[in-house]
């Protein structure tokens, strides 16, 4: 096992696999990789610099590297999660849907928060970024899937969307339409998630969020919780506004 894990050494160790992968060598592609990557807390730059060496492969063989993260996704480690959601970053261009498919299922499946929000900026926000209209069908099953960890991953995803583009309020209103669909929901995860998805649409897209808030926040729809995060980043008064109506809904504008 390398002791201390460096850019350098992950290139490295990614091209071994690589060769190991190309020979046939599946034993020793495994034990290389179980030993220096997925069962070691490895920051996100290196697990990017094995992906980003990954990538002529992945667009070569993507159905054989789709199954590839199906065996790494058992592992259940933060470094599994995060080297597959990256992995699977990779092959949008090829197999979004699969893609989309298999951060759902894989989430499912799993008890921790941190594989939500990798999915959810890695895999969700850049096939958001990369074929909107596709991406936006595909999340129909994350907000009606009865995991909490799948219903934070839109809010996440959201988040990280509204930050990175700008100018799009159309987009950003349908968005919108979609999270309603988790708004209501209790958990506090899932709240939290769909609160930082609409506190940054609330930063980058002020007026749209407070229209929407307008016609979708109440009391008996919205946690106290969920109201917080999301109107952190509005002004003083705007927040004043959708407090009293938040406590007191008026007629539906």
């Amino acid at each position: 096992m390398v002791e201390k894990l460096t850019l350098v050494e992950s290139r490295d160790i990614a091209e071994r696999l690589l060769t190991y992968f190309d020979q046939n060598e599946m034993d020793a592609f495994w034990s290389l990789l179980d030993e220096n990557i997925l069962h070691r807390k490895v920051m996100e730059k290196y697990l990017r610099a094995v992906a980003d060496t990954f990538a002529k492969h992945l667009a070569e063989d993507p159905d054989t590297w789709l199954l590839l993260c199906d065996k790494m996704a058992e592992r259940e480690t933060d470094s599994a999660y995060n080297l597959t959601s990256l992995i699977m970053g990779g092959m949008l261009p090829q197999r979004m849907k699969e893609c989309f498919d298999r951060s759902r299922i894989y989430l499912s499946d799993t008890e921790r928060w941190f594989s939500s929000d990798v999915y959810a900026s890695h895999v969700v926000c850049e096939g958001l970024k990369f074929d909107f209209t596709r991406a936006v069908e595909y999340l129909h099953d994350f907000v009606n899937h009865s995991s909490i960890w799948v219903k934070r991953c839109v809010g996440i995803a959201v988040h990280h969307y509204a930050r990175q583009v700008r100018d799009m309020p159309e987009r950003i209103s349908v968005l919108l339409d979609l999270i309603k669909n988790v708004m209501g929901e209790k958990d506090v995860r899932v709240a939290k998630g769909v609160g930082w998805g609409l506190r940054s649409i609330g930063e980058f897209y002020p007026e749209t969020l407070i229209r929407f808030a307008r016609k979708n926040f109440a009391r008996k729809k919205v946690s106290k919780l969920l109201f917080r995060v999301a109107v952190a980043k509005l002004s003083f008064d705007e927040k004043d506004e959708l407090l009293k109506h938040w406590m007191n809904p008026q007629t539906e504008q």
